[in-house]
């Protein structure tokens, strides 16, 4: 097995023990491969261990042919790791390291390390509160962040927090390095939009363009003197070009959660009454009208930027405090057109939209409305050619979706109903008892959900035959809540499991176990 095989994505993780680990990411196998489960089908994984001290493993998920990676390159204290991972070619691999309880002091710390653990560029070790991403196509690695930002720290007297210098400035810088040669092929230092004072405020988000030639970087800061944030949109390109945009945060829905940058390099601004504004980092705006006199409430991108989902709604009317009309629209790149996929009835008046789920592939949209007084469930394709009304299954109350269409209905009654609408008639998969309110999370092929609660249960959709397996052997309370995420075999799946302590604090445990039950072991 070769290293640069390894891990494709990155999960952000917090360690709060320091014999506890958090998994990194998983190989994932291609469609139409065998399921069968052999030596080979044992998928690799890497997680992040505190003990002796901080450090990544690699091994399968058996726990076999394990191997310790990017060891005494952190900081001893570290316990939480983020990042954007392995670059393209598998040669390097780059994350940010923090301690918990200095996240307000020192900030993300960035890291980048070959494949073979022996060569660490320092071209970033002046670099601090870092956002990263590597471009899709080369090992070229955008990097978002504060230079020699001073460290914060809480005056034991006054218990304020306090600064190490009187910088009144802070310098940003945003670059492309290159770390085989440990340079940076394009960098841009300049003011950040903000002093000291707001330091423990600073966020950053990167992301690339679609063609792969300009990185993006959004910067956001709550300022504490007019109860705002300052929102800033940075764009450099491998040929040197640099923009700087700023952005009201009043005219979008949310602060930096919700803004999404685009593959093309975009953010939606929602304006009243019923303007969208798609804005790039070099100021160009591109204004589109909702053919209503409706109000934009939220808006979400696709993952290739394409597609934009808009929620719209009218206000209640004079007199009825609780009900509006309610749209739902998509915008498209190609025609740079809105189109209508659902509007409430304008006579009586409709419910907010509840739980507005695209699936993975942004092909349709699962929603909630309401229909004659009584909830709807509705899957609409995002071209409006198809839609499916699940009548025999009110009172939903949340949409789960896995990899391949298919969708569970969480209903009140603590059952979830399973369909497959992946064709032109939906197929019904099964149905099974719910009691707590934990998602359940559908396998690839929709057959089994799991969930961690106190145990773990794998649950059969069609015959709703259960498996409990035993907790985290290293659990001392009983109550615990957590994750699961399938590998693509549908053998394996990996655990994240929050136990909850007496006194307060929640150890955060990762597992991995085989869906059959023969193998259950904690990571670390």
């Amino acid at each position: 097995m070769k290293l640069r095989s390894l891990p494709i994505f990155v999960l952000t993780c917090a360690v709060l023990l320091t014999t506890n680990t958090a998994l990194y990411g998983m190989e994932h196998k291609q469609q139409g491969e065998s399921y069968a489960q052999t030596g080979d089908d044992i998928p690799y994984l890497m997680a992040f261990a505190t003990d002796p001290a901080p450090h990544f493993i690699i091994e399968r998920a058996d726990g076999t042919d394990s191997r310790i990676f990017a060891a005494d390159v952190m900081a001893a204290d570290t316990n939480m790791v983020a990042g954007p991972g392995w670059s393209p070619s598998g040669q390097w691999f780059a994350w940010t390291a923090n301690a918990l309880y200095k996240e307000t002091n020192t900030g993300d710390r960035p890291y980048v390390v070959s494949v073979d653990g022996q060569t660490r560029p320092t071209a970033l070790d002046n670099m601090n509160r870092v956002s990263m991403a590597w471009s899709p196509t080369e090992d070229i690695l955008l990097v978002a962040g504060l230079l020699n930002p001073p460290e914060i720290a809480l005056n034991p007297e006054t218990h304020i927090f306090e600064t190490t210098n009187d910088a009144e400035t802070l310098t940003m810088r945003i670059g492309l390095l290159d770390p085989a040669t440990d340079t940076f092929l394009q960098v841009q230092d300049m003011p950040a939009p903000f002093d000291r004072r707001d330091l423990l405020y600073v966020r950053y988000r990167a992301a690339w363009t679609y063609d792969s030639r300009h990185g993006l970087a959004l910067a956001n800061v709550y300022d504490e003197d007019t109860a705002s944030e300052i929102i800033r949109f940075y764009r450099i390109g491998l040929d040197g070009d640099v923009g700087v945009a700023d952005y009201d945060p009043a005219t979008f829905v949310s602060g930096i959660d919700g803004l999404v940058i685009s593959p093309y390099g975009e953010v939606a601004a929602l304006l009243p009454p019923a303007k969208l504004q798609i804005i790039n980092a070099v100021g160009d705006v591109n204004n589109i009208t909702i053919p209503s006199t409706q109000r934009i409430i939220n808006a979400q991108w696709s993952a290739n930027g394409e597609q934009l989902l808009v929620q719209t709604e009218l206000p209640p009317r004079e007199g009825n405090n609780t009900l509006a009309d309610h749209g739902l629209w998509v915008w498209s790149r190609s025609s740079n057109a809105i189109t209508e996929l659902f509007k409430g009835d304008t006579s009586e008046r409709s419910s907010p939209l509840a739980a507005v789920t695209p699936n993975p592939d942004f092909s349709g949209v699962f929603f909630i409305w309401l229909n004659n007084g009584r909830d709807t469930a509705r899957y609409a394709s995002m071209d409006g050619a198809k839609i499916f009304d699940f009548a025999e299954v009110p009172s939903v109350v949340r949409a789960v979706w896995n990899a391949t269409g298919q969708v569970a209905f969480g209903l009140e009654d603590g059952s979830y109903v399973v369909y497959d609408i992946s064709g032109d008639v939906p197929v019904k998969r099964g149905t099974f008892a719910w009691s707590v309110e934990i998602d359940p999370v559908l396998s690839p092929n929709g057959l089994t959900v799991g969930y961690v609660y106190n145990e773990v249960y794998l649950i059969e959709v069609a015959s709703g035959e259960t498996r409990i397996l035993p907790p985290d052997s290293r659990r001392y309370f009983a109550s615990s809540r957590g994750e699961m995420s399938w590998y693509a075999t549908l053998q394996w799946s990996f655990l994240f499991e929050d136990a909850l302590v007496a006194g307060g604090g929640a150890p955060y445990y990762t597992g991995v176990v085989n869906t059959d039950g023969s193998v259950r072991r904690p990571l670390g």
